[in-house]
This record gives structure tokens, sequence and C-alpha cells, in this order.
């Protein structure tokens, strides 16, 4: 509508700045005698001064911001770093909820709401890209993550394990579950991974080469440090941490269930960071 309204806007700008015009004229001469040219040079000079300001005020960035949907809209959306990174990095995804956002938009649906719709879509796609990020992008995430599931814990166990678990239950929108800081951090950090996310094969060898907790590490240690951490939680835990990675982890008792992820996060971030990438890249997509 904003749109059309501003393709309509040149046959209504002439007639009224000629009218503001003749206003503005009649105003600054009243007083005066002027010869026909001062007149009519004054009168065009007010005209085409209206004109400019008709069709140049409209196409600024301060009158969409406050005067068309679309732009309102899009300012609140990509403020969030997973839809930037989405939007930067992988236009194919963004694709498929542009639409969505400018049909909202439209609608009259309020910024705010645009975003926690989108929001909806982002917990599947971080964990579909987390396999394509490597070392640092994964270790902030966990980092993030890990006071997610402490605040989940004490809300809703079942989100606790819904959001580290792909199997724990459907994907939710996380930061609306969250406190305003630690939300801020996990949408951060989850952009993050969707930014570093590198599919061409060449790339992403040339990112974990610039990043030492990229670095490779032998398949053999990763798994040690696993079944390490098993062994020392499951006095604690009992069978509920060795499930947590299978399909039983959604019939598992919430809170337990919870109590053991929040565990085993923490003890796979104490290992080396290299190890600790690893094993938390394998977690957070299972």
């Amino acid at each position: 509508m904003f749109a059309l309204w501003l393709a309509l806007l040149p046959f209504f700008v002439l007639p009224a700045s000629a009218l503001l015009g003749g206003v503005c004229t009649w105003l600054a001469l009243r007083r005066q005698e002027p010869g026909d040219g001062h007149l009519l040079g004054f009168f065009l000079a007010a005209t085409l001064f209206f004109v400019g300001a008709s069709l140049a005020v409209p196409r600024s960035d301060w009158f969409r911001e406050r005067f068309d949907p679309q732009v309102r809209a899009d300012r609140v959306v990509m403020a969030d770093p997973v839809n930037a990174a989405l939007r930067d990095t992988k236009p194919w995804e963004w694709e498929k909820l542009q639409p969505f956002v400018q049909q909202a938009a439209v609608g009259g649906m309020p910024p705010p709401q645009i975003l926690a719709r989108t929001r909806e879509q982002q917990l599947p796609l971080v964990r579909h890209y987390l396999p394509f990020a490597f070392g640092t992008p994964v270790l902030r995430y966990a980092e993030a993550v890990l006071p997610a599931l402490q605040e989940l814990k004490a809300r809703d166990p079942a989100l606790c394990v819904r959001l580290a678990w792909k199997n724990g239950g459907p994907a939710f929108p996380v930061a609306a579950q969250l406190s305003p800081e630690t939300g801020a951090a996990y949408q951060d950090a989850a952009g993050l991974v969707v930014r570093r996310a590198e599919l061409d094969f060449s790339k992403s060898r040339d990112a974990r080469n610039a990043d030492p907790v990229a670095a490779p590490v032998e398949m053999r240690e990763v798994q040690l440090a696993y079944r390490a951490i098993l062994d020392e939680l499951q006095p604690q835990h009992g069978d509920v941490v060795a499930k947590l990675r299978s399909r039983e982890v959604a019939q598992l008792e919430p809170a337990a269930a919870c109590d053991a992820t929040i565990a085993l996060f923490r003890r796979a971030l104490d290992q080396d960071r290299r190890v600790a990438a690893h094993l938390l890249s394998d977690f957070l997509r299972d």
C-alpha cells in the first residue's frame, strides 16, 4: 500500500505544490508591488521547492521508518542476529521467510510479533548448520546454551530437553522463553553459527585452518573423552545420561533428563577446547 501511494504521489504533488507556492508568494509579497517577472519568478521558485520537498521527504529514511510498515518490520526483524545471518550468508533460507515478513507487515502485524514468528523457524536451521560450523562458533553456541538450559530447568524442564536434543520434542522459539540477557546471548551465538557455517568444502577447510579450536582431533580421543564423561556422570544420573542422545530422550523424566544434560554439557566444556568443540557439535545436532 505504501509503495502504491508513493507511485501515485507525483500526480498530486504539482497541484498541491502550486497551491502552496501561491500562498507563500502572496504572504511574502502582499505588502509589495512586484512586477510580473518578479511575481512569476517567486511563484515558480516556491512551487519547485514544494515539489522537491514533496518528492524527497517520502523517500527519506526518516519518513519510511515512521510510515512504511515494511521498513519498520525489516528494522526489527533484521536486528535479530540469526535473521541477519540468514539474509547475509544463506539467502536461499531467508527467501523462504521473507514473503511472510512482507505479507505480515502489509497486513498490519506488529513488528515484534513478526520477529517472534520468524524465531519459531530458527532452532531447526541452527541445528542444520551446526555440522558446517567448526571450532569457535560451536563453543560459543554451547556456552550460550548452557545458561539457557539452566533457566529453562527452573521454568520448564521439558523445554530444557527440547533445546538440547533434536529428539527431545518439537522445536520452539528459544529466546522467548529466556531472560532478556540470556536470550540475547543465545541469539548472538546462534547467529554466529549460521554466519560461519560454510557449505563449500574448500572454504570450510580454510575456515578450519584459520581457527585453532577447529584443528583436527583424532576420533579416538573424542570417543575416549565422551566415555570418560559418561563414566563420571553415571553414578549420579544412572542410565539417563546414556539415553540422552537416543530417541528415548523424549520419554525420560524431564527434570532428570535436564539435570543430566546440564552436567553433560558442563563436563564437555571442561575438556580441551578442540575436543570440546567436536563433542558439543555432535551433542547439539543429535
